[in-house]
């Protein structure tokens, strides 16, 4: 199998799980669930700016699914 060298990062508006659901509906896989960017409780890392999950298309590509989240997301956290 040849691996695709190049990563994608795409930006979602809305809901992250349903843009998962989307990816999984068309035949990808999820790889790592999603969480938020930086992980809370990291040393250094600052608060959460962004939800992400990386994902496998149906021809075995990796790419991200990104979403910024909110001030209201980032204040709860």
């Amino acid at each position: 199998m040849d691996v695709n060298r190049a990563h994608m990062d795409i930006w979602v508006e809305g809901d992250l799980d349903d843009a998962v659901g989307r990816v999984l509906a068309v035949g990808g896989t999820l790889k790592r669930s999603p969480a938020m960017d930086p992980r809370p409780g990291i040393a250094g890392a600052g608060s959460p700016r962004d939800e992400w999950a990386v994902m496998h298309d149906p021809f075995g590509n990796e790419l991200c699914l990104r979403r910024t989240m909110s001030e209201h997301e980032r204040e709860a956290v």
